[in-house]
């Protein structure tokens, strides 16, 4: 399977979302793939192209990596990063993703989240089949 974007709302970032989100979907979209390819690299620019100069670049792509890194993806070569889904550690992986979301969602540590209507996050990763 080849995972070409993910996308979050700006409003949800900086919450832990995204590589839980990210981990769930491809946990639900890989059934009979034996492995996951990404190519971090930036999605979205920032409104001041001139902002995005080979050192921002670079940060956001290493940024972008360790979100990728933390769901169990491994670098192969010529900037793929690859995701063995025979491997037992992504499971274990996602399990922490999802115990964070749980956490998050506890009344003394969840943060007010925007009003966009999306469902509540740690609902849908609790019911989400372990």
């Amino acid at each position: 399977m080849i995972l070409d974007r993910v996308s979050l709302d700006k409003a949800w970032r900086g919450f832990g979302l995204g590589p839980a989100l990210a981990a769930e979907a491809i946990r639900r979209l890989s059934g009979g793939c034996c492995a996951v390819a990404v190519f971090p690299g930036m999605g979205e620019y920032p409104e001041d192209r001139e902002q995005v100069t080979e050192t921002y670049r670079l940060q956001a792509k290493k940024e972008i990596a360790a979100l990728w890194e933390s769901i169990g993806f491994q670098p192969f070569r010529r900037g793929v990063w690859l995701l063995d889904t025979a491997l037992r550690q992504p499971e274990e992986l996602m399990q922490a993703r999802r115990a964070e979301l749980r956490a998050l969602g506890r009344p003394s540590n969840c943060p007010h989240p925007p009003e966009s209507g999306l469902p509540d996050a740690t609902a849908a990763a609790e019911g989400a089949p372990e």
